[in-house]
């Protein structure tokens, strides 16, 4: 789905993948850490607000990447 977005080389995507794969997994043990010991407001707060500004701090730190193995379509008419 993301491929029509942003066209990546084949390795490009599995770097992505992984690192997502990787940042998911740190998301998940977060969660289940404040779901255990903290309140239950601070766990809808960062389910809330934390889940969603971590995205977008993730994908916006993978802009290099997304250079670096961006596929270039050609332009010419």
């Amino acid at each position: 789905v993301m491929e029509g977005m942003m066209p990546l080389q084949d390795k490009g995507w599995m770097i992505l993948t992984r690192r997502l794969m990787w940042f998911l997994f740190a998301t998940a043990l977060a969660n289940e850490l404040i779901w255990r010991f903290m309140s239950e407001t601070t766990w809808v707060y960062f389910k809330t607000f934390g889940d969603t500004a971590a995205m977008f701090v993730f994908f916006m730190s993978q802009t290099k990447l997304f250079t670096e193995y961006a596929v270039e379509e050609d332009t010419q008419t």
